[in-house]
């Protein structure tokens, strides 16, 4: 009797354990799934963008700068961060060593991909004993936004001037042109029609 009772008790706590174990499993899921839903991506606070061999010029205090620029498949690009001299040089600021990364896609971290990067790929600063950030050379492989991360390692402090070379503009393509071309004649031509009607 004693020996039944006890291997009835066990039976019951085992299933108790078991139906515990399915609650709680359905309480990590539904938690993680409104965590994932509830999560916001952190949107990136630009501070401008980029075009084809025009540099732009920014100015690092202690937190990165972000760049964006419209690639094409197939375009090789070359981006350089070069550190400006301040006049009359100055210790406490402009002491600047430059560095870059190149992201695939825009709008907020969580949708950047990480391509390349350099720090001291570029000509020697004017006044100091850092070099210039050079990404040279770097083929595009989408059609996408790509940012550019522009910071300082160590020190992080100055101004800096930012080109990129190599970004393509589309050329439109023979068909494009050739429908164009089309839709245009039809349109002179009906408006022909309509004048020599009335």
């Amino acid at each position: 009797m004693f020996l039944g009772t006890i291997f009835f008790l066990n039976k019951k706590n085992k299933k108790r354990k078991l139906k515990m174990k399915k609650v709680f499993s359905v309480m990590a899921v539904c938690g993680f799934f409104i965590l994932s839903v509830n999560a916001e991506a952190t949107p990136i606070n630009y501070t401008g963008e980029v075009f084809d061999n025009v540099p732009v010029y920014g100015t690092i205090i202690n937190k990165p700068n972000y760049w964006k620029f419209y690639g094409h498949s197939g375009d090789i690009i070359s981006i350089s961060m070069d550190r400006v001299a301040t006049n009359p040089p100055d210790n406490n600021y402009g002491t600047l060593d430059p560095f870059i990364y190149l992201f695939q896609g825009s709008e907020d971290f969580d949708n950047l991909t990480y391509l390349t990067g350099d720090d001291d790929g570029g000509s020697d600063s004017p006044d100091g004993p850092f070099r210039n950030s050079l990404i040279s050379n770097y083929m595009l492989s989408e059609d996408d936004n790509y940012t550019i991360f522009a910071q300082g390692i160590c020190p992080n402090l100055g101004p800096y001037k930012l080109t990129v070379d190599g970004i393509s503009t589309p050329v439109p393509e023979p068909a494009a042109i050739l429908l164009f071309s089309t839709g245009i004649f039809s349109l002179a031509a009906l408006r022909n029609r309509r004048k020599k009607l009335k």
